[in-house]
């Protein structure tokens, strides 16, 4: 390969390994960039920051009063010394260790994975240890294989695990610096030196330099270093070492305040940091670009150090907190810090100067581009004070809708051109000498005239406020305000209007209007319900489906206005977007690029002014914003995320040492993950874990994942990220197993199958024991069975037996009680023979033809009477009637211990249901006597009158 070849490959390999700014273009000098704030609140450390560094995956670290900070990209952390001492230093080695230097201390960090940092102090290997400890390392510069640590007093230089000191003939250092290959040191007091094979060798033109405290060199155009001084400005030191002072835009501010750092942040741009005084930029002609303080947005006015990351970021730490310019974001602003002009709710660019139009008047500025040294200065144009809506140029004339009516813009004052307040629309009319003006009582026209328009009349039909008024192509005009909107038509020279039509069906009920825009060839009209088009053949208004859902949350956007290249910006409460429409059926909707101004628009009002080729302005609540697109940020080096964390959320957020499979007890994780990307748009992350889900996330900006009760297996978690731009990184993975659970540990499932042969074995013994034993119960259970049935047998024989027993005994009742209603008939038969006896002998007479005498009467009565009262018979019937009837007497004696024979006999004659006729035979009385002894009875029994006797006895 030819040498020239060589030479080219191993500068392309400088240039890459160069950061982008170097390449950037020019920065904007009427704008600011945006400014990021990262407090002491935020990264939790020390107020001053003395050192920044940028390792090669874009992650900053600090050296902090308090210890070496961390930046990711999310989060901040904090790695203290062992005593908590202060550091002044950092630098990143190539091979990624992170050397810092501080009081009384010196050494290196080494990433341990996750982000944990790991310190090793040089301190030992210095021969004297106890001046180190009254040292301070300042600077720490690499220089081929070796790392010079620099305080005050000497220069510790370290190589192959090796200190040696560097000192100056007893003088003390100030500071040191490298520029390409050269190291440089200042001794106090005789100057520059130049360090060369171990030895500080005199510069040749430093007398120039005799008591001026050098702060910053840095490598310049042609070969020259840039050197900064405390108070003297800045001078150039050529290759031969011959110095001259450089008079610039800054020199002012580099001699009323000090100078304390340098940084070299484009390929003709130069900071420095000052004390008390903020940044200043200025670029390689001397030119003043920005000077940014306080009062400008910066948190501190002293700058301790200064770093450029891999997107050229400038970061800035200071005396009380750090910051970052992004310099080459398109974005930058103007801010209105003292409140004069307002919220700009429209501009313009007219004859070489820029009006802003706010809520607090008109105000102008001379305008010679972003990128001009001709600093903005906006000044109130006369006759202005109060509400501007809109500016337009006609006719090479710059008019202003304002709260008090139409003005035009005449030897630099507001002239009036209308009678009728709130000027809000003004529309030319295509080739008619015409314009119409919407105010806040109706419609005006005005006529177009030598280059100037003059009032004529306004429109008597229309009484509303008119917000809206747009050409119909040729066919008629829709006018209208949020409300309502109509269609109109003029007669030929617009002195009248000609048709007045009702609203259009088609748009919803009560729908809020926003306005009416030109969108490829057709007007459409944007409401609170999404787009709608004007259907003329069915003379309707409906919705633009095709747009709306490309739209998405800006279908219902409140404002829209073209731009260039048939792209449109699209505003929904203070939101913006871009929508290009490439074909009918392709267009792209960038919704995120803007995303840094959102909500410091005002609301409603958004505006934004194309005011040269690739540069728009926005209008917002206290100035505006530039849109730079060719500072529009380089993705080159927009790199694959990193994994920060990986722990168990269920206890100490300690990370897990994934060089061994993780405890399934400590399966719940969490992961976390950040892309040092720096910007004012947060990045996107999505992310899957294969072995779990095969499906990526949905994109958001949270920076970590939780996965709880993860099985055990294998695993890998994959993220990637996506920046404003759309970019997607490449991805990132992390596998890790997730080990066994105990119980599924081989050694488990070795026992588990010696458990289930001897659980076999023993459910057969246990199957053939119980087997035996069911056949011994079946065995049983048959025996049992046929002994059942014998006995089911033998008791349904008890049971015919004792039934035809029952049935005998029932027989000998029914029989017993037949034998007894025949005795007691015989009783009564026997008692009325007796009587019928008794009567009959009264009549007979003797063989004489006498009656019998007395005695013989008496004597037969006698034995009749006897006959009748013979207790034998009763004693039998008794005894009959008992068996008969359940020992019926005893029970009445038991209840009712007062009844006598007679009150029994009687109970007895009535249980058999028999008449009180047969009873008084029975017992020889009259029926009047049955009845009293009835009566008599039921006192004894004490029954209710209600209640029968009869039926009282055949119940016991």
């Amino acid at each position: 390969m030819p040498i020239s070849l060589y030479r080219i490959l191993f500068l392309l390999c400088l240039i890459s390994l160069q950061p982008i700014a170097l390449w950037a273009q020019e920065l904007p000098r009427v704008a600011m960039p945006y400014i990021a704030h990262y407090t002491k609140a935020d990264y939790a450390g020390g107020n001053q920051n003395w050192g920044l560094a940028v390792d090669s995956t874009g992650i900053i670290y600090a050296a902090n009063h308090a210890g070496l900070m961390r930046y990711d990209g999310k989060e901040w952390h904090l790695n203290r010394l062992a005593k908590a001492a202060p550091l002044r230093s950092v630098q990143i080695a190539k091979d990624g260790k992170i050397f810092t230097g501080g009081k009384g201390d010196f050494g290196f960090w080494e990433d341990q994975g996750f982000g944990r940092l790991k310190y090793t102090s040089l301190a030992e290997l210095v021969a004297d240890s106890e001046n180190l400890k009254r040292d301070e390392i300042w600077k720490i510069i690499f220089h081929k294989s070796q790392v010079i640590f620099q305080s005050f007093s000497k220069a510790y230089v370290y190589e192959k695990n090796k200190i040696t000191t560097l000192k100056a003939d007893g003088e003390p250092f100030l500071f040191s610096f490298q520029v390409r290959d050269r190291i440089y040191f200042e001794q106090l007091p005789s100057g520059l030196h130049r360090l060369s094979n171990g030895k500080l060798n005199p510069v040749l033109g430093k007398s120039i330099l005799a008591d001026k405290r050098i702060l910053s060199m840095l490598p310049f155009s042609g070969g020259q270093t840039l050197i900064a001084t405390e108070r003297d400005g800045l001078f150039l030191m050529d290759r031969s070492e011959i110095i001259r002072p450089w008079k610039t835009e800054a020199q002012q501010l580099f001699e009323q305040h000090q100078i304390n750092n340098g940084l070299q942040v484009g390929k003709d741009l130069y900071a420095f940091g000052t004390i008390k005084n903020g940044l200043i930029i200025i670029n390689s002609r001397g030119e003043l670009i920005q000077h940014l303080d306080k009062n400008s947005g910066l948190q501190n006015n002293t700058i301790l150090s200064l770093t450029l990351d891999r997107q050229s970021n400038l970061w800035i730490g200071m005396d009380n907190g750090i910051d970052r310019l992004d310099l080459h974001s398109p974005l930058y602003y103007y801010t209105d810090q003292t409140g004069t002009l307002g919220t700009v709710y429209a501009s313009a660019i007219f004859n070489g100067e820029l009006y802003l139009g706010t809520n607090q008047g008109l105000f102008k500025s001379l305008w010679r581009g972003p990128f001009s040294n001709t600093p903005l200065k906006f000044q109130f144009v006369g006759n202005s004070n109060g509400q501007v809506w809109f500016l337009k140029e006609i006719d090479g004339k710059l008019y202003c809708g304002h709260n008090a009516g139409l003005f035009v813009l005449n030897n630099g004052e507001l002239q009036a051109t209308s009678p009728f307040t709130g000027s809000q629309q003004l529309l030319s009319v295509p080739n008619k000498p015409y314009v119409l003006e919407g105010n806040y009582t109706g419609l005006s026209l005005f006529e177009r005239n030598n280059g100037s328009i003059k009032h004529r009349f306004q429109y008597p039909n229309l009484k509303q406020s008119i917000k809206y008024i747009a050409d119909e192509h040729g066919k008629g005009y829709w006018i209208g305000n949020e409300n309502q909107i109509q269609f109109f038509t003029f007669n030929q020279d617009f002195s009248a209007l000609k048709g007045i039509g009702a609203a259009p069906k088609g748009l919803p009920k009560d729908a809020k209007i926003f306005g009416i825009y030109p969108m490829g060839g057709r007007n459409v009209f944007a409401t609170d319900s999404g787009l709608y088009r004007f259907d003329n053949v069915l003379n309707e208004f409906t919705s633009y489906n095709e747009l709306n859902d490309i739209l998405g949350p800006f279908a219902t956007s409140n404002r829209i206005q073209k731009d260039a290249d048939n792209s449109y910006w699209l505003f929904k409460d203070a939101k913006v977007a871009k929508l290009s429409l490439h074909t009918q059926a392709n267009a792209t909707l960038d919704s995120t690029t803007w995303q840094p101004i959102s909500e410091k628009i005002m609301s409603g009002y958004e505006n934004v002014q194309r005011i040269q080729d690739g540069i728009d302005l926005f209008g917002l609540n206290d100035g505006f914003a530039l849109y730079i697109q060719k500072l529009k940020s380089d993705n080159s080096y927009f790199t694959n995320p990193l994994i920060t964390g990986f722990w168990n959320i269920t206890s100490d957020p300690k990370n897990i040492d994934l060089d061994q499979p993780i405890a399934y007890s400590r399966n719940n994780i969490r992961i976390t993950y950040s892309l040092p990307w720096y910007e004012a748009n947060p990045l996107q992350f999505q992310y899957r874990l294969v072995g779990f889900s095969n499906v990526w996330s949905e994109w958001s900006s949270d920076n970590y994942r939780d996965f709880t009760n993860l099985p055990h297996g294998d695993y890998r978690f994959e993220i990637r990220a996506k920046n404003v731009n759309g970019v997607i990184s490449e991805t990132t993975s992390l596998p890790f197993t997730v080990s066994r659970p105990w119980y599924w540990s081989w050694f488990a499932i070795v026992l588990y199958i010696v458990l289930a042969i001897c659980a076999v074995y023993l459910g057969r013994k246990w199957y053939q024991k119980r087997l035996f034993k069911a056949k011994e119960q079946l065995r049983r259970k048959l025996e049992l069975e046929k002994e059942d049935a014998l006995k089911r047998e033998n008791d349904v024989r008890a049971k015919q037996v004792m039934q035809l027993k029952n049935d005998q005994l029932e027989l000998e009742l029914d029989n017993k009680k037949r034998e007894l209603a025949n005795m007691a008939t015989n009783l009564v038969y026997k008692n009325d023979l007796l009587k019928t006896l008794h009567e009959a002998l009264s009549n007979i007479k003797g063989s004489d033809g006498k009656p019998l005498s007395s005695d013989q009467l008496k004597k037969v009565n006698k034995l009749i009477e006897e006959a009748k009262n013979d207790e034998r018979e009763w004693e039998l019937f008794e005894s009959s009637f008992n068996e008969s009837h359940d020992n019926f007497f005893r029970k009445l004696k038991q209840d009712y211990p007062e009844l006598v024979p007679n009150d029994l006999k009687l109970c007895a004659y009535l249980r058999l249901n028999m008449s009180s006729k047969e009873i008084a035979s029975l017992l020889n009385i009259s029926l009047r006597g049955v009845e009293i002894r009835r009566y008599r009875l039921r006192k004894k029994l004490q029954l209710e009158t209600h209640k029968n006797l009869t039926e009282f006895l055949l119940e016991i």
